[in-house]
């Protein structure tokens, strides 16, 4: 039979230990990723609708 994972806090509540319940890692880095990529990703859309419409004034 196998074990059961031990506690995060070594047993404790939640708040009564030194490792939070959801772990250490902080998500401001991550974030930060998150949101350029979020940034790049919406000026790339905005180029390229309006290189498209440009090709589309060209062509009439």
């Amino acid at each position: 039979m196998a074990q059961m994972p031990p506690h995060p806090n070594g047993g404790g509540g939640p708040g009564g230990g030194n490792t939070p319940v959801g772990g250490g890692a902080s998500i401001g880095g991550g974030l930060l990723i998150l949101v350029s990529l979020g940034v790049g990703y919406g000026l790339r859309k905005i180029y390229d609708i309006r290189s498209k419409s440009k090709e589309e004034l060209q062509v009439k």
